[in-house]
Formats: C-alpha cells, sequence, structure tokens
C-alpha cells in the first residue's frame, strides 16, 4: 500500500474517531422506569430541537428527551399507520393488508392505540432512548 492510500486511511480513522467524540451520547443511567418513579412528568408526543419524534420527561429541574419506537400504532377500531421515528411522518396503511401479511389479527396489547402514543400515555417499550435537554 502507497504512502497516500495510507494517509487516506489514517485521515478517515482520525474523522470517524472525532465524529463519535463529539456527537452527544444518551443518558444510560436514567431508564424511565426510575424516572417516573421519582416523579417525572411526561409530556405529550413532541418534537425534538432536531425533529425527532418523542416525549418530554420533567420533574420540574431536570428535563429528558425521549425517542419513540413505535412505528406502528392503531387508529381506533379499525385504521392502522406507520409513523417514521425520526421524522415523526405518518402514513396511513391498510389493517386488512397488514393483518392479512402477518397471517391474521393482531393482538391488541401489542400494538399501541395512536391517542395514547400522543397523550404520553406510554410504555418502557415504546421508547428507545433518552438524553438530557440542556
Amino acid at each position: 500500500m502507497n504512502f497516500r492510500k495510507k494517509l487516506n486511511y489514517f485521515i478517515a480513522l482520525l474523522a470517524t474517531t472525532a465524529m463519535f467524540l463529539t456527537v452527544p451520547q444518551t443518558s444510560e443511567a436514567a431508564s424511565y422506569k426510575k424516572l417516573i418513579k421519582n416523579g417525572y412528568k411526561i409530556s405529550t408526543l413532541t418534537r425534538s430541537k432536531g425533529g425527532s419524534a418523542g416525549w418530554f420527561l420533567s420533574n420540574g429541574q431536570k428535563r429528558y428527551f425521549c425517542k419513540i419506537r413505535v412505528a406502528t400504532m392503531y387508529v381506533g377500531k379499525t385504521g392502522l399507520i406507520s409513523m417514521s421515528p425520526t421524522t415523526g411522518r405518518i402514513m396511513q396503511l391498510d389493517r386488512a393488508v397488514f393483518e392479512k401479511h402477518l397471517g391474521g389479527p393482531v393482538p391488541i396489547k401489542g400494538i399501541p392505540q395512536l391517542r395514547d402514543i400522543k397523550a404520553g400515555r406510554i410504555k418502557p417499550h415504546h421508547v428507545r432512548g433518552y438524553s438530557p435537554v440542556r
């Protein structure tokens, strides 16, 4: 390998390392269950400054933003939507076709209602990451 290729690999490695060191990491110390147990209140579904869909958890002094993990939600008894976790964009789905491809109706417990997600009535498996709000 010639010097120019080695230099290019070194620069790429250096840039990748710098990116990982400068990107803010999510707070792993805070868990949804702990925050709720400590009296944190959940906001309605909203967007972060970066545009991600999720909820704010706050206790009056500290605030965390929790990103949404749910991608598919029921709307009433017959509707079904899919939401992009990163942009919050909603697409209507045909529930009959969806369930046909899954081999039958999906248990109601498996997929949340959109009204519950919007209102902040969420469970630990509905959120995927936490970061403190500055």
